[in-house]
């Protein structure tokens, strides 16, 4: 089947830069990728999957892990398409893989899309470079190839069981609810940690709400050099390290900027509690506290760039919370005075006593992106994020040309 003017309607803008890589804008995982002729394929593909063949924007995943499916295997799918179980739980339906126009199809494409299928037990099996598609169904034992392309209703019709549900949109708490809410109601938000002092609770779950409310959005704005381009809305974001921990893994509200040199960044924020721990062979002993932390993409991972212990740089004063913070980076060789002059050379306003004013915020109504408060201590967070993200890159650089001179 004869893809190709359909796919020519659809735009993908590849005027985005980072590192000084001309990008594009991964929609889906709201994340910034080289430009290249495949990677064009596999966004056009998967925009016409979900207007075209009416597959809804949450169950279509780009180059996804397979071992999020439960595979073992390291091996990534262009498109994974999912369904819901009448639990909400989400499977493989279907796979597309994506080549370059000038590559042609051919049974090797098949075979490595079919593998995949195989592994996760999906019924769909589409191949294309951007002019042909190709698609077949699978039953497990019999194959046939598809004359036209099935919408996403007619392709559950294999699976009458199942029931397509609409995502649920992120419910605000009115400020009257957070003033009434129990301890056990706040803790049970999923945003307080086990000794964050009991009193900065109720502003903790209102600055988490604020960040997950999708009906206000961030403002298109500059300052300092720095543009905000587009609120990207919610995303997941999964981190793992090696000692098998998965912390930072959850929500998020990402923003695109443009920074200082012209780059453009997608940007990532979430409120999340830190576990309390006790002779931890890993951790030691620590306090249960609350986290807001701001993630970074590189073109393969995604990475924290600061956690803020709410705990101690949530301050409520006068009846305003104000945000800081140490400046203090946990890595060989960092000074926090050096970081904290970094950003007075930016911003002088945003030191004082020492340390690093992010903003104020209201205490007594609720936060909203879109509000000058709350804009304005994103603005800060957003520049001290850059700033201390270059300091770390600079530290990192200095490592390697100190361990180059010893050899």
């Amino acid at each position: 089947m004869n893809i190709k003017r359909s796919l020519d309607k659809i735009n993908i803008k590849t005027d985005y830069r980072k590192s000084d890589i001309q990008c594009c804008l991964d929609s889906f995982r709201k994340k910034l990728i080289p430009v290249k002729k495949e990677e064009i394929v596999r966004q056009k593909t998967a925009v016409y999957f979900r207007d075209v063949i009416k597959v809804p924007e949450y169950l279509i995943f780009t180059e996804d892990a397979l071992s999020h499916w439960g595979s073992k295997s390291k091996e990534r799918a262009d498109i994974i398409i999912g369904y819901e179980d009448d639990n909400k739980n989400i499977h493989c339906l279907g796979i597309i893989e994506c080549k370059s126009p000038d590559i042609p199809m051919s049974s090797q494409t098949y075979d490595q899309c079919r593998r995949y299928i195989d592994e996760l037990g999906g019924k769909y099996i589409f191949i294309t470079n951007g002019i042909e598609i190709f698609a077949w169904h699978t039953d497990g034992e019999k194959t046939e190839e598809l004359s036209t392309l099935p919408e996403y209703q007619e392709m559950l019709n294999e699976n009458l069981k199942i029931q397509v549900y609409e995502p649920e949109n992120y419910r605000r708490l009115s400020f009257n609810e957070l003033n009434v809410m129990s301890e056990e109601e706040l803790y049970d938000t999923n945003f307080i940690g086990e000794d964050t002092p009991k009193y900065l609770w109720k502003h903790i779950v209102n600055l988490g709400d604020c960040l997950f409310d999708i009906e206000h959005s961030v403002l298109k704005k500059q300052f300092h050099g720095i543009e905000i381009a587009d609120d990207l809305g919610i995303s997941w974001l999964n981190y793992g390290d090696a000692s098998g921990g998965n912390f930072g893994t959850g929500l998020y509200r990402s923003i695109l900027i443009k920074d200082q040199s012209g780059n453009n960044q997608v940007i990532s924020f979430s409120i999340m509690p830190v576990g309390k721990t006790e002779n931890d062979s890993k951790y030691g002993n620590s306090t249960g506290k609350s986290s807001l932390i701001v993630s970074f993409q590189d073109f393969k991972v995604d990475y924290t760039v600061v956690q803020i212990n709410l705990n101690k740089c949530l301050k409520l004063e006068s009846n305003k919370l104000t945000l800081w913070h140490n400046g203090v980076v946990m890595k060989n060789g960092a000074r926090k005075e050096e970081l904290i002059r970094r950003v007075e050379s930016f911003s002088p306003s945003m030191i004082r006593n020492g340390k690093i004013y992010l903003g104020t915020l209201p205490s007594n109504k609720l936060m909203y992106l879109d509000s000058n408060e709350v804009m304005n201590t994103l603005c800060n967070l957003i520049l001290y994020s850059l700033i201390r993200n270059q300091y770390k890159l600079d530290l990192r650089a200095s490592d390697a040309k100190r361990n180059k001179n010893l050899k």
